[in-house]
């Protein structure tokens, strides 16, 4: 009897839950994590979980998943931009309630793993950072200003990026960053740029120091902040397709 042909479906972006970082990643990842804490000076503290002892670059990389890792990265990193942070002490790699922060004259909200749900469609939703311009992370009425999401993936691929775009829209953001490990192909980060979506990879060359990963990751975010991108590309879209309507039925 021939042997039948077993067809196995290829995992989604989002089953891609083993472990990806090296040990080495990871150090750099957590290295870069206590440069960032030193940088805010102890304003406000950082500590793991619901510590009250702020962390030190000698301690050893917590036991938590890559993920998380690139999570508190960017949650500091969000911190080491604001114009001022209201809160004594932060805890890493556990659900947070808001940190007030001021950002160009407005104060905002910062949230960990907030669960809302989707202006547009009313479905449950956990980014993983937001900021919100209210006291709570309601979608309603473009109240979220930004999302940053970490994708746990070793390459972006199409289906995450369309994904994203309608999480997006359905949030109501001002823009949108997604954080990714390694090198996002140039097809891919052109997709992406298209919806209005911001996209960094964490790793972008051999040898990086800690301070190099911080400034790194501080630039993108803050330029996604500034730029906005996600909203003005759906001006731009409704723009286009309204041209096109008139053009072809006038």
């Amino acid at each position: 009897m021939d042997n039948e042909l077993i067809r196995r479906p290829i995992p989604s972006d989002e089953e891609e839950r083993g472990p990806i970082l090296s040990p080495a990643e990871r150090y750099l990842l957590w290295a870069a994590i206590c440069e960032a804490a030193n940088q805010l000076s102890g304003r406000p503290r950082v500590c793991l979980r619901r510590s009250t002892t702020p962390i030190r670059a000698s301690d050893s990389v917590p036991t938590v998943k890559d993920w998380q890792l690139a999570e508190g990265l960017a949650l500091l990193c969000v911190l080491l931009r604001a114009g001022a942070v209201h809160a004594q002490s932060v805890g890493l790699f556990v659900k947070l309630p808001a940190v007030t922060i001021g950002e160009r004259g407005r104060k905002l909200y910062l949230w960990f793993q907030p669960e809302t749900r989707g202006h547009v469609t009313n479905l449950r939703a956990k980014p993983d950072l937001a900021v919100s311009f209210g006291p709570d992370c309601d979608a309603t009425g473009g109240n979220i200003q930004r999302v940053i999401e970490v994708k746990h993936v070793r390459q972006l691929r199409t289906s995450s990026i369309r994904q994203e775009f309608a999480k997006a829209f359905d949030l109501s953001v001002c823009s949108y960053t997604l954080l990714t490990y390694y090198h996002i192909p140039p097809n891919i980060s052109a997709g992406a740029n298209n919806l209005g979506l911001d996209v960094a990879e964490l790793f972008i060359a051999p040898g990086m120091t800690p301070a190099e990963l911080v400034s790194h990751v501080c630039t993108k975010l803050e330029q996604s902040r500034n730029a906005e991108r996600f909203t003005a590309s759906l001006k731009t879209g409704y723009e286009d397709y309204r041209r096109k309507q008139l053009t072809f039925n006038p």
